[in-house]
């Protein structure tokens, strides 16, 4: 059989086996982390704290009224030190909330697991995923929350997408390798 192509593209080589036999690792968390108030390709959040604020982690630091952001958590506890422009990763300076981390990891009240959310109708499971700040995790980070209400009702197939396309990138790999239940059971 013949396989079709196409003259052109760029074929990088691979190089997955540099990464690919390694286990994923735990970075250590900053003292200070800068988190943009954009993390995605839409309008910026607001921010919803000031300097001086104390915040927990999972708290809501930065939202939207447009409907397509997600809200902006605090990955850690800590002290907001302020809000400032600060370099991107795109290049060029974006509003970032600065939160000096306390190291203590108190969570917020709002953190908790969902265990009824089988019980839940597509229109619940939809706003928690918002409020949750799920995004895809591709360089876009297209909010899931607008994904799932687009097609809501009308799936009957899900195609798991694990495939890397990034020459380096063995991290769906590594994922599927160390943590296989958790997925299938998210999936």
């Amino acid at each position: 059989m013949k396989v079709s192509s196409f003259r052109g593209g760029i074929h990088p080589e691979g190089n997955k086996d540099l990464t690919s036999g390694k286990p994923v690792e735990i970075m250590p968390v900053p003292e200070v982390l800068y988190l943009p108030l954009s993390m995605h390709w839409n309008k910026p959040c607001d921010p919803v704290v000031k300097a001086g604020d104390r915040v927990l982690m999972g708290q809501i630091i930065a939202d939207s009224e447009n409907p397509i952001p997600v809200p902006i958590h605090s990955p850690v506890s800590g002290k907001v030190l302020r809000i400032e422009d600060h370099e991107y990763v795109t290049g060029g300076k974006k509003p970032a909330i600065v939160i000096e981390n306390d190291y203590a990891d108190t969570p917020d009240p709002s953190v908790f697991p969902i265990l009824n959310w089988m019980d839940m109708s597509s229109d619940e499971l939809i706003s928690i995923i918002r409020s949750k700040g799920i995004v895809g995790m591709g360089g876009a980070a297209f909010p899931t929350h607008y994904k799932l209400a687009s097609v809501k009702g009308s799936v009957d197939t899900l195609i798991v997408n694990a495939a890397e396309c990034e020459p380096y990138l063995t991290c769906d790999h590594r994922l599927l390798l160390e943590q296989y239940a958790p997925l299938i059971y998210g999936i």
